[in-house]
């Protein structure tokens, strides 16, 4: 090694563990990304008794998942490498919970390669993103800036009176004229 900072990186990557507690694991939904949506997601999951892989980039995050004892894979969810031992293969769904959409993209193209039945719903960032994921081979598509929009105006007609009802109906038409291109393509 000529170059002393290509040395320090090599030695850190290969003490470094990518992986914890998922050796073995199967029938489980691999979650990519813990961050806001991604942690909210995970709990979900493990409050139903579902088992959960996450896959994180963040030291910070793996360091919160080791410490509550939930299985995880550092390192770019993105990455053939990670794929290659996140099981998918043997996984019930994957959940794309990353924040960034480029990474989204790849990782979708690649989990669909790896497991074409798989079912892998996508959090896409912006509306063309929604028809971007779905023909990628998502099978559900979420933006939770919109998801968050519908659950404050569902708040603020509720406080001024509109019956639940009617409240349900509203957003209802509103989400699936939203998602309608999505919902199109899948059909």
């Amino acid at each position: 090694y000529k170059q002393p900072q290509l040395k320090t990186l090599l030695a850190k990557l290969e003490s470094s563990q990518p992986s914890t507690g998922h050796e073995g694991i199967t029938r489980h939904i691999v979650v990519a990304g813990y961050g806001r949506v991604g942690h909210v997601i995970v709990n979900f999951l493990l409050q139903q008794g579902y088992p959960v892989l996450v896959l994180e980039n963040s030291e910070a995050a793996a360091q919160s998942l080791r410490r509550v004892s939930i299985p995880y894979v550092i390192g770019d969810a993105d990455s053939e490498l990670i794929l290659s031992i996140s099981s998918l293969e043997s996984s019930m769904a994957l959940v794309i919970a990353l924040p960034d959409p480029m990474s989204t993209r790849l990782l979708l193209q690649r989990a669909r390669a790896i497991a074409p039945r798989l079912d892998i719903i996508a959090r896409a960032h912006t509306t063309k993103e929604l028809d971007q994921l779905s023909q990628l081979g998502a099978a559900e598509v979420v933006q939770p800036e919109f998801e968050a929009a519908l659950a404050l105006c569902t708040h603020l007609l509720g406080t001024l009176g509109q019956i639940d009802d009617q409240l349900d109906a509203t957003m209802a038409k509103i989400r699936a004229s939203h998602y309608q291109s999505v919902r199109r393509n899948v059909s």
